[in-house]
């Protein structure tokens, strides 16, 4: 079959070419939606078939050039390249070609200095008595059995920057703040998620809460949207990517009636154990890495999603929180003011990717809680 012949033809050349145009697309659009992705197809058989004819044919010629002229063309383009690519990477990027306020606002996606040795993941993590205590913004040795913090901060990674930004304010200066997370760590008790160790983890520091005396307050923060919908990335402006990622074949309404359950009975362990528990709405996610919002070079502020995306996103999570009667701390009245999510405020990255909060950011969000009466130790004078 001639056609077949012709794709056989083209398949190395257009092997080679899809790889660039489909990550640069993505890398720099986000989300494509199929009318777009055809396209790519299309123009990357357009393109292969030009390298084809003045390329690889050519090449294929042994009239084309002598062994050793082929060999010593191949090394030298070799090394070109290579050399640029170690300039790119040694030099982050060549940044001089961004303006000075691009290089300071990406300066600020910042994280937290004890994310790498206090997060959590794996079959081998370290017990909850040995979880990190900040004070004044300090890591402080001995763990939670013998640091007595008064507050803990349990979840996942969402949990990081917020609990050591926490531990810097004023309110919390003499206290102690525990930071319990895990990475990518759904809170369920029973059934399993594709996470070694995220399940044991949960019901260890779990456990480890309820019988500690010293600890009074657990502030609970997880990213539901994604353990029930799937990165945003995937699907922007649509809230919904994949259904969610555990007990596949049931159907997703049973699933996420589950998932709430699991997170029900932790509230309830906690409280019944005399714990006060804070339980913080999801952090709004961005559509794109904040890395790419920045170097995009946008005039005025970088914005986010609008709230409308948030809230289809997070339906399930805000008609829980509502019929709970639990008292909620709302993370998207203070990032969505007016009805659009911020990804940057007042020169400063609100997030290091595309949806964990920087440490400037975590501050700044922690501080605006503050200010509005939450997150702050019983008999403190504002």
């Amino acid at each position: 079959s001639p056609v077949a012949v012709g794709f056989g033809l083209l398949s190395y050349s257009a092997y080679l070419w899809h790889q660039p145009l489909f990550a640069i697309s993505r890398s720099t659009f986000g989300h494509l939606p199929n009318s777009v992705m055809f396209g790519l197809f299309i123009l990357t058989f357009a393109i292969a078939y030009v390298s084809w004819r003045f390329i690889e044919g050519p090449f294929r010629d042994r009239h084309f050039g002598t062994r050793k002229q082929i060999i010593s063309g191949a090394l030298v383009t070799m090394a070109l390249f290579s050399v640029l690519g170690a300039a790119g990477h040694l030099s982050k990027g060549f940044p001089q070609r961004f303006s000075e306020d691009v290089r300071s606002l990406a300066a600020t996606m910042d994280i937290s200095p004890y994310r790498q040795i206090c997060h959590r993941e794996g079959v081998d993590y370290i017990r909850p008595a040995q979880s990190c205590v900040y004070k004044n913004g300090q890591s402080v040795d001995g763990g939670v059995q013998t640091a007595g913090p008064t507050w803990a901060v349990m979840g996942d990674s969402h949990g990081v920057e917020l609990s050591f930004a926490l531990s810097k304010t004023k309110p919390f200066k003499d206290q102690g703040i525990a930071h319990m997370t895990f990475s990518g760590c759904p809170p369920l008790l029973q059934y399993h998620y594709a996470n070694p160790g995220c399940l044991d983890w949960t019901k260890d520091t779990l456990a480890f809460l309820e019988t500690n005396e010293t600890v009074t307050d657990v502030v609970l923060v997880y990213r539901h949207g994604f353990y029930l919908s799937g990165s945003q990335l995937d699907s922007y402006p649509d809230p919904i990517a994949t259904p969610p990622k555990f007990l596949k074949n049931q159907p997703a309404s049973d699933v996420i009636t589950a998932y709430w359950a699991e997170y029900e009975k932790i509230v309830a362990r906690l409280e019944s154990a005399g714990k006060t528990v804070h339980l913080l709405t999801p952090v709004p996610e961005l559509p794109k890495l904040m890395e790419q919002l920045i170097f995009s070079q946008m005039n005025g502020p970088l914005m986010g999603a609008p709230l409308t995306f948030y809230q289809a996103r997070h339906a399930d999570s805000m008609a829980v929180f509502a019929a709970s009667g639990w008292s909620m701390i709302p993370l998207h009245d203070v990032i969505c003011p007016a009805g659009q999510c911020l990804a940057e405020k007042d020169g400063q990255a609100l997030y290091f990717d595309d949806n964990h909060l920087s440490l400037s950011g975590a501050g700044w969000v922690v501080e605006h809680l503050q200010a509005q009466g939450h997150l702050i130790p019983r008999g403190t004078v504002q």
